[in-house]
C-alpha cells in the first residue's frame, strides 16, 4: 500500500504519536525546531518500522511511506482497505463484536504518550491467546482487509471520510443529550478549539446496554473511540452506533467543562 497517506506518524526519539496538523504548525514557524528535533524521525504510527516522508506543501499535508521502507508483516498498511460492503458485513455480524471492541481499545492506546511500550504489553498479551497483535485488519489470507481510522482532531474530507464505516477516535469534549426519550445523543467538540465535530445517535435500547461508567452529566473532556459511517446533513456531521460494543469512552474528566 505504498500510496497510502498518513495523518499521523510515530516519533522514535520521543516514543509518541504526532499528528500532521501539529507538525505542520511546527514546520511553519521556520525557527529551526523542525530541522533540529523532527526531521527524518517519522515512522508508521502502527508498526513503528517503516520510515515515512513528510509532505507539508501538498494540497492536503500528509506523511507517506518512503519507497525503500517496509512495514511489519501484520501491519494493516500492508493490506487493501476494505470496501463499504465488506465493512458493513463485518460490523453488523454479532460474532465480530469482541473484535471490534478490541480495535477501539487499541485506537485509544494510540493516544498514550508511550505507544511503543503499550504495544509491547498488548503483543505479549495477544501472543498468550495465539492471535495476531494487530487489531486493524479482519479476514484471512488474500481476503484480509484493513479498516480505516480517523482522528477526530483532523478535518473530514468529502471524497473519502463520509458514508463508509471507519474508526473515529481522539480526545474530545463530549456531552450527553438525554432530552429525547427514544434517541440519545453524544455531541462532540474539539478539545483544543471547542469547535463542533459531530453528534452520535444512540437509540434507547443501545443506551441501556452502555456501561454506566461511560454516562455522565454536563460537558466533559474524555478519550473516545467508535466505529460508524459519518454522514453530512445540513452542514453538520452526524452518525449512529448499532451496538453498545461500537463505542468506548474513557479517561473522563472529573470536572465539567464550561
Amino acid at each position: 500500500m505504498g500510496n497510502t497517506k498518513f495523518e499521523e506518524c510515530y516519533l522514535r526519539s520521543r516514543d509518541e504519536i504526532l499528528s500532521v496538523e501539529k507538525l505542520q504548525e511546527i514546520h511553519g514557524k521556520h525557527d529551526g525546531e523542525y530541522d533540529d528535533k523532527y526531521y527524518g524521525d517519522f515512522y508508521c504510527p502502527e508498526c513503528f518500522a517503516a520510515q515515512l516522508s513528510f509532505h507539508p506543501n501538498a494540497q492536503t499535508p500528509h506523511f507517506k511511506t518512503k519507497p525503500s521502507a517496509k512495514h511489519e508483516e501484520d501491519c494493516s498498511y500492508n493490506f487493501k482497505s476494505a470496501k463499504k460492503k465488506e465493512l458493513e458485513d463485518y460490523c453488523y455480524n454479532s460474532d465480530n463484536h469482541d473484535s471490534i471492541n478490541r480495535k477501539l481499545k487499541t485506537c485509544l492506546e494510540l493516544l498514550n504518550k508511550s505507544p511503543k511500550k503499550q504495544k509491547s504489553i498488548q503483543t505479549r498479551g495477544e501472543a498468550a491467546n495465539n492471535s495476531k497483535y494487530n487489531y486493524f485488519t479482519f479476514g484471512e489470507g488474500e481476503a484480509r482487509r484493513s479498516i480505516r481510522r480517523k482522528k477526530l482532531s483532523m478535518p473530514l474530507h468529502e471524497d473519502h471520510d463520509y458514508n463508509i464505516p471507519m474508526i473515529f477516535y481522539g480526545i474530545v469534549f463530549a456531552e450527553w443529550d438525554l432530552r429525547n426519550d427514544n434517541m440519545k445523543y453524544i455531541r462532540l467538540r474539539n478539545a483544543k478549539t471547542d469547535k463542533y465535530i459531530c453528534a452520535i445517535t444512540v437509540s434507547k435500547n443501545i443506551y441501556f446496554y452502555i456501561d454506566d461508567s461511560m454516562k455522565f452529566d454536563n460537558k466533559r473532556k474524555c478519550d473516545i473511540a467508535f466505529i460508524t459511517s459519518m454522514v453530512r446533513k445540513e452542514k453538520f456531521n452526524n452518525c449512529a452506533i448499532s451496538y453498545s460494543t461500537e463505542l468506548i469512552i474513557s479517561n473522563i474528566s472529573t470536572q465539567s467543562i464550561l
